[in-house]
């Protein structure tokens, strides 16, 4: 008998919960790919979205390297949704991200 395998995946837009922080969000996204990796899931994908705050995954190379040091098998990644995008936007807000999610008192 032949029996396929069927792959499994999540895309997650990482949603920033009202009363959440962003380092709240991104451990949380965190949380659902190792539990995803525990039950066998395959991959984990992040939906772009730019130009707002209450998305998280608007900086994927931020939240898929955060992702990607907790898991060890899933294949991580994103996928655009506005391939006009102008890269001052998409790098304003990689910085905009890590600005918040990384705080330093002073």
């Amino acid at each position: 008998m032949n029996t396929k395998h069927t792959r499994y995946s999540i895309l997650d837009l990482a949603l920033v919960s009202k009363d959440h922080t962003l380092k709240e969000t991104y451990n949380n996204a965190l949380a659902l790919a190792q539990r995803a990796e525990s039950f066998g899931y395959t991959g984990y994908w992040l939906a772009e979205h730019h130009n707002a705050v209450n998305i998280a995954s608007s900086a994927t190379s931020v939240l898929i390297g955060y992702v990607a040091q907790g898991t060890t098998t899933l294949r991580i990644g994103s996928r655009r949704n506005h391939a006009t995008q102008p890269l001052p936007i998409t790098c304003g807000g990689t910085i905009w991200y890590l600005s918040r999610f990384i705080s330093r008192s002073h």
